[in-house]
């Protein structure tokens, strides 16, 4: 678990999926480039969990939990 919140932002890769018809050579094999921006809840060897809002008493909404093989790049966002 994670001590004191951080803000982050993460840019990671997801699975694709098409569900239109499409010629038998597929070649398009690239993945869904994402981007999460929201406030580090949780994080381990293999997983990290962004949350959208918390709450005072503790409660979370709107989270993301992301597999660390498919992150690319993790930054602290800092407000000024």
């Amino acid at each position: 678990m994670v001590k004191e919140d951080k803000f982050v932002i993460v840019w990671w890769n997801d699975s694709k999926v098409t569900q239109d018809w499409r010629p038998d050579t597929c070649t398009e094999d690239d993945v869904a480039r994402c981007r999460t921006v929201g406030i580090l809840k949780a994080e381990d060897k293999t997983k990290m969990t962004i949350a959208l809002s918390d709450s005072y008493n503790g409660s979370v909404m709107a989270t993301s939990t992301i597999q660390r093989g498919c992150i690319t790049k993790i930054k602290e966002w800092r407000a000024k």
